[in-house]
């Protein structure tokens, strides 16, 4: 063979190393065939974009926050709502486990008789006086502190009569009156929820026609408020799930990078470094034996030194040499040569082989250095 018919393949040779990826071109199935049938490693095939994952790129969009006002965005009936003035405070004496004597026992009961009698004749400032003598003498009189607290709902001290209903409670959970008057006292401050619960829990022990009126008063509101706070709960939900779906979502992207990471730099180091573990020796003289001297020590030499100017996009572009180089005869010369360029005398006469070589000179200027020719014809009569 022609040291410039080597010098092709020696050109080749180093196309590949530098650019492994090139073996995977279709048009050079047979020449990447006839690696496979030599048991060659090659290197990983590029992926097709359709193959590549597909991630966003643009940062996730921030949620946008609720309304501040959606929570307090029920239409609710007011009426008998009030905005509660400020007032001394009201006595309430703390309770002990001091025991009462029976003299100021039945002082206490006449206090709070005196107080029913006036508030009956609705003097609300004297029965409001008495009920507090009563508590002062028995602070553990739970009928006389329900009392009061009735005195002081009528007297729009709403806050006051929750702690005596309260006390009144700790002291007898069985209060009707106790928790009536605090049910009554929570509607006052817009509560409607503690009310519809101290109503509920007063007619379960003694129910009356005043209670139900003012349950049914304030149930609109109560059905209101519950459904507004299923929704919320609803809304809740559905951003803790959103975010959840968020944050899986954006662990797959990362993933996703990392893989398309992963295989960008697996294909940067293929393409800088030959053929990883390719066949025995390494490429060039990756085939048994190798290219001795490195295709460049073929005797002989080359006449005129490396050309210039090599298109091997010319070469694979190039129809009649792709199927020419398919040609079993072809590449078994090739093959022969690659395992001892001595043969290459051996096929100075086969005109096959002679047609290639002279049609991959025509691609390089006719190889201006070539000793001789490549008997057999020109590059026209290659077919």
């Amino acid at each position: 063979m022609e040291a410039s018919h080597l010098a092709l393949l020696e050109k080749f040779t180093e196309l590949l190393k530098s650019k492994p990826e090139m073996v995977h071109d279709p048009k050079l199935k047979f020449f990447k065939d006839y690696l496979l049938s030599l048991g060659a490693k090659l290197p990983a095939e590029p992926a097709k974009d359709s193959d590549r994952p597909k991630f966003n790129a643009s940062p996730p969009k921030p949620a946008e926050p609720e309304s501040e006002d959606e929570e307090s965005d029920i239409d609710l009936d007011m009426t008998g709502v009030i905005e509660e003035e400020e007032y001394d405070p009201i006595e309430l004496p703390p309770l002990t486990d001091d025991e009462i004597p029976d003299e100021k026992m039945d002082e206490s009961n006449d206090a709070r008789s005196a107080g029913m009698r006036a508030l009956s004749d609705g003097n609300l400032g004297e029965a409001l006086t008495q009920f507090t003598t009563a508590i002062r003498l028995n602070p553990r009189a739970a009928p006389a502190l329900a009392k009061r607290a009735q005195v002081l709902v009528k007297l729009n001290k709403p806050s006051a009569a929750v702690k005596d209903c309260e006390r009144a409670i700790d002291i007898n959970p069985d209060s009707a009156a106790a928790f009536m008057w605090r049910g009554r006292a929570h509607q006052l401050l817009g509560d409607f929820e503690a009310s519809w619960r101290d109503f509920t829990s007063s007619s379960k022990i003694d129910d009356n026609e005043v209670l139900e009126e003012w349950m049914k008063a304030i149930k609109p509101n109560v059905d209101k408020i519950q459904a507004h706070k299923a929704k919320m709960d609803r809304k809740k939900k559905e951003r803790e799930e959103k975010a959840r779906k968020a944050r899986i979502e954006k662990a797959r992207e990362e993933q996703r990078r990392a893989a398309e990471e992963q295989m960008r730099r697996e294909e940067e180091g293929a393409a800088g470094g030959g053929f990883p573990g390719g066949m025995p020796g390494g490429f060039p003289g990756g085939m048994p034996g190798g290219f001795p001297g490195g295709m460049g020590g073929m005797p002989g030499g080359m006449g005129g030194g490396m050309p210039g100017g090599m298109n091997f996009a010319d070469i694979f572009n190039d129809p009649e040499i792709m199927t020419a180089m398919q040609d079993p005869e072809v590449m078994a010369a090739f093959t022969d040569v690659q395992k001892n360029p001595a043969n290459i005398s051996k096929y100075d006469n086969n005109e096959k082989v002679q047609k290639v070589l002279q049609r991959l000179s025509t691609k390089f200027g006719g190889m201006g250095g070539a000793a001789g020719g490549a008997p057999g014809g020109g590059a026209d009569d290659l077919d």
